[in-house]
């Protein structure tokens, strides 16, 4: 997705917003559970260890982005 779209575009998105943006977004009826939106986050901080500052704020914010329907 990186080498895709270039990093260019990565804007920072700290922890607490994209849990609440990502919980935002992901509201249908029910909102998921906290604990969920965290695990996502784990998962991708996971993914962000392997790659430099830039690259890791690109992944965030697309991901987000991806589900706030942008």
């Amino acid at each position: 997705m990186i080498a895709h779209f270039g990093a260019s575009r990565g804007e920072n998105v700290p922890d607490d917003e994209f849990v609440f943006r990502l919980t935002k977004a992901l509201t249908v009826g029910e909102s998921p559970h906290h604990s969920e939106v965290l695990h996502v986050l784990d998962k991708l901080k996971a993914v962000e260890r392997f790659l430099d500052k830039n690259d890791g704020a690109f992944l965030r914010a697309e991901f987000v982005s991806y589900f706030e329907g942008g």
